[in-house]
């Protein structure tokens, strides 16, 4: 996969959520009416429309590319037949190009401007691929973990029962050479490189690292490994278990609500100039990629947009962000903890989870 294309924007960073789709649904409540959930690569702002309750979802993305990737996704949703999404998504084997050809004039011109100028995102390189952090675990799979894992030892941590996952890790692959690589690649030079922007990092002072291995031994103590979608992609580059919004049993709830859906080209200060409100927020880790005083900024402009009660959701990876004011209270912290525990992604650091009082 050729990193060429992520020299010229606007290219897409993430083709999937990093985000566990079903801490979401374990937050949100029967109460939610209205929605903003940023696009990133439009799988999370897919799955919340699986809940019947929710009357109208705002997709944002200041990056266009991630909004182009998110409507494709979502008229695959409304158009398409299950099978045919999964192929047009490089999940099953067939021919996306065909499909995609099938879903174009559903498409808007946007869309078919940008994807018929990088057809190979979805005819070779696949649609589940196609991201720069997607680039960047190809990188991982192919040089340190069929390095220094044989095929034998894969199979038998990905499937062995959960109470030995952690203690297998430990005793047989967390060697000299495994440990030397994986601190190479899980460095914050690397991942500025290979994964995500050297923006990102702006506001970072501690060691990734630790931070992402620690999550991880977390991650083999409570989540089965045959069951966790993004350590099943880092390893073999595809998703056996299916995300939570490709999940069959959730298609049909989904297609009933797409057209639920508006999106907006921007960040939370264009949100926030449409003077709608809402209910729910789902915004990834975008404060970490702020300074303290952005932070409080858009802290503020979340606060004029929520309804009395409304839940806020976002993680934290490098930088602990808290929210500062007086008319937000954490949600229960030991739910909240419960939740994160059992989170299938290893790359994040906090849970934070807040109501408007």
């Amino acid at each position: 996969m050729s990193k060429k294309r992520f020299k010229i924007e606007p290219y897409i960073r993430y083709a999937n959520c990093y985000e566990d789709a079903g801490t979401l649904h374990a937050i949100i409540d029967e109460s939610v009416r209205s929605v903003l959930s940023i696009a990133s690569g439009g799988d999370n702002s897919l799955a919340l429309l699986a809940n019947d309750n929710i009357e109208s979802l705002m997709v944002f993305d200041k990056n266009p590319s991630q909004l182009y990737l998110t409507k494709l996704k979502f008229s695959a949703f409304k158009h398409l037949s299950y099978e045919k999404v999964l192929i047009l998504f490089g999940i099953e084997a067939g021919n996306p190009l065909e499909i995609y050809c099938e879903l174009m004039p559903n498409l808007d011109s946007e869309v078919i401007k940008y994807f018929n100028e990088r057809i190979d995102l979805i005819d070779k390189i696949k649609l589940i691929n196609c991201g720069k952090f997607e680039y960047y675990l190809n990188k991982i799979r192919t040089n340190a973990i069929r390095f220094c894992i044989s095929k034998k030892k894969i199979s038998r941590f990905i499937n062995i029962e959960i109470n030995e996952q952690k203690k297998y890790y430990l005793n047989k692959i967390n060697k000299f050479r495994w440990r030397f690589i994986t601190k190479k690649f899980f460095s914050q030079k690397i991942v500025e490189k290979l994964g995500r922007d050297k923006e990102n990092f702006a506001y970072a002072n501690d060691d990734l690292f630790s931070k992402i291995h620690n999550r991880m031994l977390l991650c083999f103590d409570n989540v089965k490994n045959d069951e966790n979608i993004y350590l099943q992609y880092t390893v073999y580059g595809r998703f056996i278990a299916l995300p939570y919004y490709l999940q069959p049993q959730n298609f049909a709830k989904i297609k009933a609500n797409i057209d639920k859906v508006e999106f907006v080209l921007g960040d939370l200060k264009t949100v926030a100039s449409l003077q709608k409100q809402f209910d729910f927020f789902n915004l990834s880790d975008i404060f970490e990629y702020m300074s303290e005083d952005e932070a409080r900024e858009n802290e503020h402009l979340i606060e004029a947009v929520a309804n009395e009660r409304a839940r806020v959701v976002f993680w934290n990876m490098m930088i602990d962000r808290q929210f500062k004011s007086e008319n937000f209270e954490p949600f229960d912290e030991a739910k909240v903890q419960e939740i994160y525990e059992k989170e299938m992604a290893y790359y994040y650091q906090a849970l934070r989870v807040y109501t408007k009082i």
